[in-house]
Order: structure tokens, then sequence, then C-alpha cells
């Protein structure tokens, strides 16, 4: 009885396989675009072994050139069908040559862009209409799909504000397929619009609860204060969301308090989202791409905060040509800049604005009053494009509200009073293709955030300070096991620092000062060490199940508090525009 052995293995895309470990020979043979069976009856005569083939699959194949002395007889094999579509196997004395079985099933990966800026756009579309199949492009716009493969396979590419592109490939392996989308410009006169249902309806077949995405053109749209759009006006006008009381920045989501809502710019941490005590939001629309509120249902990847996610995402700028606008408005005004730094490579963005309000108000002021309120906010952003399978982003945010207020100084009744508060925030990410299934996405994030608050009135002051320096660093992996299995894992680390400090009693002589210096302010700091894992399921056609647990660490000093967070979320999709959700989450 003979036991075989079976190894595969792929190089130089071939595939090669061995049922018997190839003997430790040696050939000698020097053959120059001979024919293929000549080669293989000249090979014969030097080896202990004979090919077995089809008359069919000679005919496919071109002339062979080889030069071997004393070369290993495994190696000689590899190198002979290296670059063929031919497989062997070794059975007895007799080498077996066959053409390449098809596999059953194949994997499409890659990004989807602006074919205008080179944008990755996150939440577009990949469908195929003959299976029924599709998935979203992540926050970096990569998509990765298993479907059977198949000499003609059409695909439907899509996404909101862009033309969709139908595209057909020969789908019999595992392929790298980029789309770029054009903006749809086009506009026609129409005398009604009939509205039926969507096959796809991301909304009814998502499996996530209070999930909400607004992208740049209905952020742009929606009203605001300063004219030009605005995300914490676009969050506060959905369901479930609640706009903070005159003078009270933030916003409240199903009765929790603004401190709960987790707010992330480009994966950072920002506090206090809004300038000119909540009429303002701090994003500036130029310079965001995208958002995303998570009202329950959290995926096992955020943590600490109860109440929602507001996951924001800088545009990259183009890496295809320079541009650039000017916002002009009587409460604030501000200039974006874009462009490549290396053609189809990297890119950069720069977007600026500042408040006006106080340039106009200015000349209504009397001598015996002056406030001077102003704020101001910087985005910036790097994009370079590594090789095709890495790529490093830098983003960078610092935004600040200055306020003044003087009343009757000369009077010792009279009021001063000051305040000043902002955001600095600092992201490196990098993002890594192993394969078409199989990405990963590190980054380190660092935000300062402080508060000064100071008043004096009848020979008495007081001050207020608070700080918060935040250190994170994140890496996670996604693996694309198939269309209906998505399996993701990382790691979370979080280093905190607090600044809390006040101060008060009667004004100081004149020729001596006291002030808080937040320098000198004895820290607070804590530890935060989380691991995740989940697994996105597709049962069948009506059942989807999203299961994940995290298991953060609190540490300070010798306190510590370890806790495990369930996440479940159950999907059943009654017809094609009916579907019931649950979902089931445990926050600290």
């Amino acid at each position: 009885m003979v036991l075989l052995f079976w190894l595969a293995f792929i190089q130089g895309g071939v595939c090669y396989a061995q049922e018997k470990k190839v003997p430790a020979i040696s050939i000698t043979v020097t053959l120059k675009n001979s024919p293929f069976q000549e080669a293989l009856a000249i090979i014969e005569s030097r080896i202990p072994f004979k090919f077995a083939y089809s008359t069919e699959l000679a005919l496919r194949q071109r002339p062979i050139t080889i030069v071997a002395v004393r070369m290993p007889l495994d190696e000689f094999l590899h190198t002979l069908f290296q670059g063929r579509t031919t497989d062997y196997r070794v059975i007895g004395n007799q080498i077996v040559l066959q053409s390449p079985s098809s596999p059953s099933k194949v994997t499409l990966s890659g990004y989807v862009r602006d074919a205008g800026t080179g944008e990755p756009l996150i939440g577009a579309t990949v469908f195929i209409p003959a299976s029924g199949a599709g998935i979203l492009s992540d926050r970096y716009g990569f998509y990765s799909i298993t479907t059977p493969a198949s000499d003609s396979l059409k695909l439907e590419i899509s996404y909101v504000g862009y033309k969709s592109q139908l595209k057909e490939i020969n789908a019999s392996g595992d392929q790298a397929l980029p789309f770029q989308l054009e903006h749809n410009e086009s506009q026609e006169q129409i005398d009604h619009t009939t509205v039926l249902n969507d096959k796809r309806q991301d909304n009814v077949k998502k499996n996530q609860t209070a999930l909400i995405g607004l992208s740049s053109d209905m952020i742009a749209a929606a009203p605001s204060v300063n004219g030009n759009g605005d995300v914490i006006s676009s969050v506060e006008m959905l369901p479930g969301v609640q706009a903070g009381i005159d003078g009270a920045p933030g916003y409240f989501v199903r009765g929790g308090n603004a401190g709960q809502n987790l707010i992330l710019l480009d994966e950072a941490t920002l506090y206090n989202p809004s300038h000119i005590f909540g009429l303002v939001g701090i994003f500036n629309p130029p310079a965001i791409k995208y958002a995303s509120l998570m009202k329950g249902g959290f995926p096992a990847a955020y943590g600490d905060h109860i109440s929602s996610v507001l996951d924001v995402t800088m545009k990259d700028g183009s890496n295809v040509q320079p541009g650039g606008s000017v916002q002009m408005g009587s409460v604030s005004s501000g200039v974006t800049l874009y462009g490549p730094l290396q053609t189809g490579r990297s890119s950069y963005l720069v977007s600026t604005r500042r408040s006006t309000t106080d340039f106009l108000l200015r000349p209504l002021f009397h001598d015996n009053y002056f406030s001077h309120y102003y704020f101001y906010d910087i985005n910036a952003k790097l994009n370079f494009q590594l090789s095709p399978r890495d790529r490093l982003l830098i983003s960078f945010y610092n935004g600040r509200d200055n306020n003044n207020f003087s009343n009757d100084t000369a009077n010792i009744t009279g009021i001063d009073y000051s305040m000043n508060f902002g955001n600095t925030a600092f992201t490196l990410r990098w993002n890594h293709q192993f394969s078409g299934k199989l990405f990963s996405h590190s980054s380190v994030e660092y935000n300062r955030y402080h508060q000064f608050l100071s008043a004096t009135q009848e020979g008495y002051f007081a001050q207020l300070y608070s700080g918060i320096r935040d250190v994170h660093a994140k890496t996670e992996l996604n693996w694309y096991f198939s269309t209906a299995h998505k399996i993701s894992g990382g790691a979370d680390y979080l280093h905190q620092t607090l600044y809390p400090a006040s101060l008060s009693g009667k004004i100081p002589p004149p020729d001596s000062s006291i002030t808080i210096v937040p320098s000198g302010i004895p820290p607070k700091t804590a530890n935060r060490i989380a691991f995740y894992a989940s697994d996105d399921i597709r049962l069948g056609e009506r059942w989807q199940i999203y299961a994940g647990i995290r298991t953060p660490l609190y540490l300070k000093g010798d306190a510590r508090y370890f806790s495990i967070e369930p996440r479940l979320s159950l999907l059943y999709l009654i017809d094609p525009s009916t579907s019931v959700k649950v979902s089931f989450t445990t926050v600290h």
C-alpha cells in the first residue's frame, strides 16, 4: 500500500503539488527554445522518471529554455514549470502534468476612491447582482469580498453623490481591484419623482442599531449659525439627540449628559466640541469628509463612554491636482488649500478659519464697556501611499476660544472676566494590507485640552483651571474570512493625565500677581488597557449576528478595575424593506 503525501504551495502565480517526495538526485541539461514535447523527452533520458500528460496540454505550452548543471531534481522541476499554467505531481516513477484547477472561491479587494482627488470613499457599496452579495468600504475606503469564481462576473460600485459604475471582470483568481468613482454633477429637469424600494437599503440590511452616517454633502447642506453647514448642528437634528441649552456646549443623547459622548476626529478624542458657547461646532466643514453617530450597539472597538460615539474623518486632500476654497461669513471666515505632494502618491490638506464677530461688533462698544470674543481652528493632514499595501496618515487639529469682558473697571464694583479653552490633537496612523482578506491599522493619538476661567469683582478674584492630556495607542486586525464572515480584534492603551486647580481670594496689591500656573498643578494620572474581538456573521439571507467582547482594565495607583463588556447585535430581515434589530451592550 502506497501512502501519498500532498504538499501545495504557490509561487509566481503557479501552483505546484507533489504526492511523493522527489529523490535527492541531480540533472545536467541545456535546452534553448526546444519544443515542449521534445524537451521533455530529453529530460526523461537524464532522470529515472517519465512524464505523463495529455496532447491538449502539450499543444498549449511554449518552448522550453533552461540551463542546469548538477541541479537537484526538485529545484529543476520547480524552475522548469515556474511561470507556466501547469501543475505537476510525482506519483511513483511518473511526473504527472495537468492543467491547474480553478479555485471555487476568489477574493476581490482594493480601495474605492474619488476619481478627481484620490480621496478614499467611506461606506461605498461593492455589489454583485448575480448573487446579491455586497459589502461596504471601511473608514479607509478598503473593501474585501469573496465570491464564487466566474469567467464573467459583474460588479456594481456605488456611492451617494457619485456616478455608479458597472464593471465586468474575469474572476478566475484573487485580484487587487481598485475603483475610482466620479462626482455626479449632471442635473436634469424632471416632472415628478417616483421613489422605489432600493434592493440594498443599507439602513435596513446593516446590522447595527442607531447608526447614522453623514457625508460631506449632507453636512454642508445642514442649517447652521455660520451658514456653511456644521457637523454638530447636523447631529443635533437627528432622532434621539437633544441640543444643549443656550450657553451650554455639547449635546445630549437619550438622557445621557454631554460628557458621556465620545467625540473623535481622525481617531483622536476631542473635548467640549464647540465655539461661542455651543453656537458653532469645532469641526470646520470644508475639512470634513465623513461623520457617523452611533447611539447604541457599539462595536467592541469603542469604549469608555456610554451615551454615543461621534466618529469624524477629515479629508485627505487631493493627490491629483491642487485646489482650494474660501469661505466668508458674518460669524466666521476661512480658507482651505489642498493638493498633491507627489502626484498619485501623497497629498496635503490645510484648512483654517477665524471668527469675524469681534471685528463686526467692535464699533458698537462704548468707552465703559468692552467685550472681545474670538475663536479659531486649524486642520491639517498629510497622506502618503508608501506602497500598494501601505499607507501613512498624519493629522493635526488646533482650536481655541478666547473671551475677555470688562464693565466699569474703574469702579470697584466693576466686573473683569476672561476665559479661554481649546483642543490640540495629533494623530499618526499606518494602514497595511497583508492580503486580499487581512487588513490592519495602527495609530498613536495625542490630545491636550484646557479651560481657564478668571473673574474679579468688588475686591475679590476667582480662578479655575481644568486640563486633560491623552496619549492613546491602538492596533486592530480585520480578517474578511468571507462575504458573510468578518473577524476583528485589537488592543487599545490610554494614558490620561488630569490637571484640576482652583484659586480664590482678595485681589493682591498692584505690585504682585497671583494666578494659576498649569505647569505647577499636581497631575492626576490613570491608565486603561483594553483588548477586544468581534465576529460579524451573516446566516442565510435573513439573519445577521454581531458578537463581540471588550475587556478594559483601569489602573490608578493602587486602584484596579477590570470589567468584561459583551456586545451583541441581531438582525432579522423580514422582507427587502423591513428588518428587526436588537442589540445588547455593556460599557463602563
